[in-house]
């Protein structure tokens, strides 16, 4: 697919940076974020999640700069994030609780680390965080129960 000049779309958008303008899914920001981390933390939109991953951008990455954090771990947080700090000053108290969390972002991390194929010894801690953090933030049983699963799974896989 050639990118358009005039992107239309997300996904055209993207080509368009990576192909054209040297784009580089890996970058990091002046917060040590990867693409990846920052729309994890702060969009926690699926769509953009899947495209990153989908051209190029590693579900597992893990910087210092960061302060540690990793994408997987960053999809399970429950925080408040820009945008909806900023919906916070104008909604009625009640109806803003501050837990921004997508609960489909950490699979579509999973799927990407198990499409690439990513080794376990990468994978593990990784996992291991994100369970821990989910539980001491208070997430979702299923999203709890999903990774706990996703551990287990890939931890003592069956053979075929």
């Amino acid at each position: 697919m050639s990118p358009k000049a005039n992107p239309t779309s997300a996904e055209e958008l993207l080509d368009f940076l990576l192909l054209q303008q040297g784009f580089d899914v890996e970058s990091l920001n002046e917060k040590g974020e990867t693409p990846l981390l920052a729309v994890v933390q702060h969009q926690h939109s699926e769509r953009a999640t899947r495209l990153l991953i989908e051209r190029g951008a590693n579900p597992c990455f893990h910087q210092s700069a960061s302060g540690g954090l990793c994408p997987l771990v960053a999809s399970v947080r429950k925080r408040t994030c820009d945008t909806c700090r900023e919906f916070s000053t104008w909604l009625p108290r009640d109806w803003f609780r501050g837990n921004c969390t997508n609960p489909y972002t950490f699979q579509i991390l999973l799927q990407g680390m198990e499409e690439r194929g990513i080794p376990w010894d990468v994978v593990e801690p990784q996992l291991r965080d994100a369970m821990v953090t989910a539980e001491r933030d208070g997430a979702d049983g299923d999203v709890i129960k999903a990774l706990r699963k996703w551990y287990w799974r890939k931890r003592y896989p069956v053979p075929a």
